[in-house]
């Protein structure tokens, strides 16, 4: 399974908790963009480098797919995703980095959550190993904006998300109040997979990642930076 879908999948699990958050507080929503959005929609960027660098990100999913998850087992390390050779050991290193502008210019040139019609224009910020997710909100006649800061770190393969900030326009919300209630209403199979804990004020969503079969690649580091992401781990040799 490509392990780039573990970042697609935890933002769509994050962005259960917008759809909530917006339905429950989109009359308390203001116009104004939190800061971060504000930036990405000024972006510079024309429509063609948006499209090379979504096309980017795709070719670095690709080559992950082949160089790392489809690569037999050898006693050579094989390339990482952006076809950068390793140096042989005990064991395949792997990694893959992708940039804010990749992930943006993504989210903007493809339809990948297949979201709700309320929920528009989904963009990211990576800074110091923080994850922030907004996206426009519109219903009927009423608009805004909703933010949510993650912090995820991953340890011993389970990845726990910190729920740090969850904004309606430039208004602080409750993120354990609404994280609590969302869990509840979760259907079974989403609770099975993840665990929702609070402790000492904060809120962490904790997902258990899949063991992996012997010689399959195994993710050990989620590094947030500024403008990247980058997913590395390895593989043991036979």
């Amino acid at each position: 399974m490509l392990r780039i879908v573990i970042a697609i999948c935890v933002t769509t699990v994050v962005f259960v908790l917008l759809v909530a958050a917006a339905g429950i507080y989109l009359l308390t929503t203001v116009s104004a963009p939190p800061p971060f959005y504000a930036a990405a929609l000024a972006s510079t960027l024309t429509p063609e480098q948006r499209t090379e660098n979504a096309q980017a990100l795709e070719q670095k999913a690709i080559q992950f797919q082949k160089n790392v998850l489809e690569a037999p087992p050898s006693l050579t390390a094989p390339p990482t995703a952006d076809s950068q050779p390793n140096t042989p050991d005990d064991s395949q290193n792997w990694s893959i980095t992708i940039t804010q502008d990749e992930l943006n210019s993504w989210l903007i040139e493809q339809d990948l959550f297949k979201l709700p019609e309320q929920i528009q224009n989904p963009l990211v910020d990576l800074k110091s190993e923080h994850v922030q997710i907004g996206a426009k909100i519109k219903q009927g006649t009423l608009a805004g904006y909703i933010s949510l800061t993650v912090i995820p770190v991953l340890q011993e393969q389970t990845l726990s998300l910190e729920l740090d900030s969850l904004k309606a326009g430039l208004i602080e919300l409750s993120v354990k109040d609404i994280a609590t209630m969302i869990f509840e209403q979760l259907p079974p199979a989403a609770k099975n997979s993840c665990q929702l804990v609070i402790d000492d004020e904060k809120t962490f969503l904790i997902i258990p990642l899949k063991e992996q079969k012997p010689h399959q690649p195994t993710l050990q580091q989620i590094s947030v930076g500024d403008r990247e992401i980058t997913f590395s781990g390895s593989r043991q040799q036979p």
